[in-house]
């Protein structure tokens, strides 16, 4: 440089990403604790059974997860 600057540094992390939840059949019970997240942050969803249901496995594109 020839002359006295101010320079700002500029970062950029990882972008956000999404979680969504959803039961399957609809009435056999609630999910929660989807949204927006930073990426490799750690999250807790949960899947509360509703009546005579019970909880079996989370799917993802119907590939169990």
């Amino acid at each position: 440089m020839t002359q006295q600057r101010g320079v700002t540094a500029n970062f950029a992390g990882p972008p956000p990403v999404g979680i969504t939840t959803s039961s399957n059949p609809p009435a056999g019970g609630t999910t929660s604790g989807g949204g927006i997240f930073q990426a490799g942050a750690s999250v807790t969803v949960l899947a509360t059974p509703a009546g005579s249901y019970h909880f079996v496995n989370w799917t993802e594109n119907g590939v169990i997860v």
